[in-house]
């Protein structure tokens, strides 16, 4: 029983990883060449944003130079 289910579960996952078909790439979304994430050890969001002491992150969110995800 353990034996067909595990190899039920290699099946799907073999299968999810082979079949999934690319859907058209939305118009006017840029490509990104790189991608950052900056995280601020024990420093929460209200922290780091408006901050005097981080004037270079905050110039980067302020100038819209970056995506925020907050």
């Amino acid at each position: 029983m353990k034996k067909s289910a595990m190899l039920c579960l290699l099946a799907l996952t073999l299968a999810g990883t082979v079949l999934p078909q690319e859907r058209d790439v939305p118009k006017g979304i840029p490509h990104l060449d790189h991608a950052f994430v900056i995280m601020m050890e024990n420093h929460g969001y209200f922290q780091i944003v408006g901050n005097p002491n981080e004037p270079y992150l905050n110039s980067l969110i302020n100038g819209g130079k970056v995506n925020l995800a907050t």
